[in-house]
């Protein structure tokens, strides 16, 4: 369904499934930067999205300040990390005594992933897919216990391949749970071939855990 929620700056627009058998687990699915076409509609997202519901969790995707619907001007900083946990909160509230809490995602909603992985310790689960975007660091990783997979693309710039080795190696050490490396032979985010081998990947990653 669409929804609205209240963010710093006005209002957000929000998809959201409820598992009609009031399941325990939540999901929060992120989109890559605006300025890559990316929004909570495109084909990578809503395949993301539709693994989960298929694995009966409730679910929610959302539009950035400033893109669709959602008010206010996109800062591509700390403005989203707000939102972001805005939504995550909304989710644990709307789904009380939930079990596992999962952050998935792309591009530059990797980088938002992983800032609530590191300040949200009841985050049981996360993926970061085509991590690496031009201008945003990794370097704030810090000791989690959450189970997580890194899905590395094929055209990135070798001093990007490079971060993603040490961004998997720094999470594969501090981290108290697994960490996988999957490799996907695609280009960045552009997955519109390859929405099938996501679709897989996510769906056995949801699936083992």
């Amino acid at each position: 369904m669409d929804i609205t929620i209240n963010g710093e700056e006005g209002l957000l627009q929000a998809g959201y499934h409820k598992n009609e058998e009031k399941n325990k687990k939540i999901a929060v699915i992120l989109s890559d930067h605006p300025k890559r076409g990316s929004h909570m509609n495109d084909k990578a997202i809503y395949t993301l999205y539709h693994t989960y519901t298929l694995q009966g969790f409730n679910v929610i995707r959302f539009n950035y300040r400033g893109v669709g619907l959602s008010k206010g001007e996109f800062s591509g900083n700390e403005g989203e990390i707000t939102d972001a946990a805005n939504i995550l909160d909304w989710m644990e509230k709307t789904n009380d005594k939930y079990e596992e809490v999962h952050v998935v995602g792309i591009g530059f909603g990797s980088w938002l992933a992983l800032h609530l992985l590191m300040r949200r310790p009841e985050i049981t689960n996360f993926a970061l897919i085509s991590p690496i975007v031009e201008g945003y660091e990794f370097n704030f990783v810090n000791p989690c216990a959450a189970n997580g997979i890194i899905v590395k693309t094929e055209c990135q710039k070798e001093s990007q391949k490079e971060k993603i080795k040490k961004l998997y190696k720094d999470l594969e050490k501090m981290n108290s749970g697994e960490t996988k490396l999957i490799r996907m032979n695609t280009c960045c985010c552009k997955f519109e071939s390859k929405l099938k081998p996501l679709f897989d990947n996510m769906q056995e990653f949801i699936t083992k855990k």
